[in-house]
């Protein structure tokens, strides 16, 4: 059983051990929990590479990166983009473990989150006679800057002290790796 905190294990060995505890150890167990488990992972890695392509080629359409960008193949797929993403994807593999690459990728998913729900906030209270296709309750406002601003402390906080929790000692670079992406991924 795992509880919350640091796990010595792998994910499959995780969820085998709460399967076979339900089901049993008999060989078709692994199967099944095995076959679905890379399935996912071969299904998220091709919709993080379809969907960063997209919007590289998006990006570049608006004039913003080189026109490379902005080639696609018969069948409409921005191909140049995807092979650019799937290079540096390639690139990130080498990194180390999936917990290395979470620690310096998340570093931009909980700012850009962050600060969507902190200028959620601003623009609420600094423009609220402007129309908008949905309107949300206008204490919700409150409620995004809380959720936004406890979002920036996990950045911070959490997120320079992730690599010694998850990780190992000594793998703070991973956190400023993450802080020196950030950059260029906005620009």
């Amino acid at each position: 059983m795992i509880v919350l905190g640091r796990a010595e294990t792998d994910p499959l060995t995780a969820f085998l051990g709460y399967t076979e505890a339900i089901f049993g150890a008999e060989g078709w167990v692994k199967w099944v929990i095995g076959i679905p488990l890379i399935v996912a992972l071969l299904l998220s890695v091709l919709n993080a590479i379809m969907g960063c392509g997209r919007a590289l080629y998006q990006v570049a359409s608006d004039g913003l990166l080189p026109r490379l960008f902005q080639h696609t193949n018969r069948h409409g797929v921005p191909d140049s983009a995807m092979a650019f993403n799937l290079v540096c994807s390639i690139v990130v593999v080498f990194f180390g473990s999936p917990f290395e690459i979470y620690i310096f990728s998340n570093m931009g998913y909980l700012l850009s989150v962050s600060l969507a729900l902190i200028g959620y906030f601003l623009y609420r209270q600094r423009h609220p006679e402007l129309r908008r296709p949905v309107l949300m309750p206008g204490f919700l406002r409150h409620v995004a800057l809380g959720i936004g601003v406890f979002f920036l402390f996990v950045w911070v906080y959490g997120g320079y002290h992730a690599s010694d929790i998850a990780v190992a000692a000594g793998k703070r670079w991973l956190y400023f790796l993450g802080l020196g992406i950030i950059p260029i991924g906005g620009s």
